[in-house]
């Protein structure tokens, strides 16, 4: 069994907990069940948000605490989003920042929807690396990520 993201094996029922044991055991399973979880949360957006600057959209590798989801961006080779001999694609990043801007997102999520990828491509922006969600074929391909505007770091 499984409860956000801990593990609870059926050992833990059945191995002869004393009562007070099984009772402390019992109010911490229903803090965590009952309280929620605490991992990161995308709440429904509250809607249109004024236009940002790509310079004010954070990269996320992985979801803030607390964000609204504005939707999903793409950069693709036509947009000229390519590695350079380093293994940066700045004009990809830059395209997807501009997007993500346009929207009032303050960040970019390096996650998309269920099947709006296929893997995860490992591309660079100014050095730092990234797993960008992508689908396509290699030389067609097309970065997919999502513009947040995070409420909680």
């Amino acid at each position: 069994m499984s409860v956000c993201g801990r593990n609870l094996s059926r050992r833990a029922f059945a191995s002869g907990l004393t009562l007070s044991a099984s009772i402390v055991f019992g109010a911490a399973l229903v803090g965590i069940v009952g309280g929620g979880c605490s991992g990161p949360k995308g709440v429904p957006s509250t809607g249109p948000h004024a236009p940002t600057v790509p310079t004010q959209v954070k990269i996320y590798e992985k979801p803030p605490a607390r964000y609204e989801i504005l939707g999903t961006v793409t950069a693709s080779r036509e947009e000229g989003a390519k590695w350079d001999e380093r293994g940066n694609a700045n004009a990809a990043f830059e395209t997807a920042l501009t997007k993500a801007a346009k929207l009032g997102a303050n960040g970019l999520l390096m996650e998309a929807p269920a099947g709006e990828f296929q893997y995860r491509a490992n591309a660079g922006y100014h050095g730092r690396f990234y797993q960008v969600p992508t689908r396509g074929k290699p030389g067609n391909a097309v970065g997919v990520m999502e513009a947040i505007y995070v409420l909680d770091e």
